[in-house]
């Protein structure tokens, strides 16, 4: 009774952390997210996110669920994106949604600090395997975008 009730915990703190990460990032201003950082930026081993294609992420990326900011005006759908002039905000908004991801993958291991270990172990692979086809599908979109100059990249879905 005690693993199901701790793994229970485990998992609405995954939940409210989703949502309070999300919220928090809906807030930080457009023009923090207008430049690479060390974090977001497309490496040389990407191949300007060629790298994904040979790990077949347009066959899945699309059956990932999409969230517009949480607490904010809904931005449109990613999907019907066009334009040159949507491509600068579309980036920034892959970078927000990158940073998301590592900030709730990163909180894995602090499941450490109330959990017995195996849970925690867990918990932290679970975040891994929810979070890297995010972060990937982001680098993805990011790198196409940037290389086309257009937000609809050929599949006419950026998401």
């Amino acid at each position: 009774m005690r693993a199901a009730s701790t793994i229970s915990l485990n998992v609405a703190i995954w939940v409210g952390l989703c949502v309070v990460v999300g919220w928090a990032a809906a807030r930080v201003p457009q023009r923090w997210l207008a430049n690479d950082t060390f974090v977001t930026r497309i490496r040389p081993f990407e191949r300007h996110g060629r790298i994904y294609d040979r790990c077949g992420i347009r066959r899945w990326k699309g059956r990932l669920p999409e969230s517009n900011s949480l607490g904010r005006a809904a931005r449109p759908s990613k999907r019907v994106l066009t334009g040159r002039s949507s491509v600068p905000g579309f980036i920034g908004e892959t970078r927000r949604a990158e940073y998301v991801h590592w900030v709730i993958l990163l909180a894995g291991p602090s499941f450490d600090l109330w959990s017995p270990t195996w849970v925690a172990r867990t918990m932290t692979v679970f975040g891994i395997g929810f979070n890297l086809p995010f972060i990937a599908v982001q680098r993805f979109n990011r790198a196409r975008a940037v290389r086309s100059g257009t937000a609809v990249l050929g599949d006419g879905a950026v998401s």
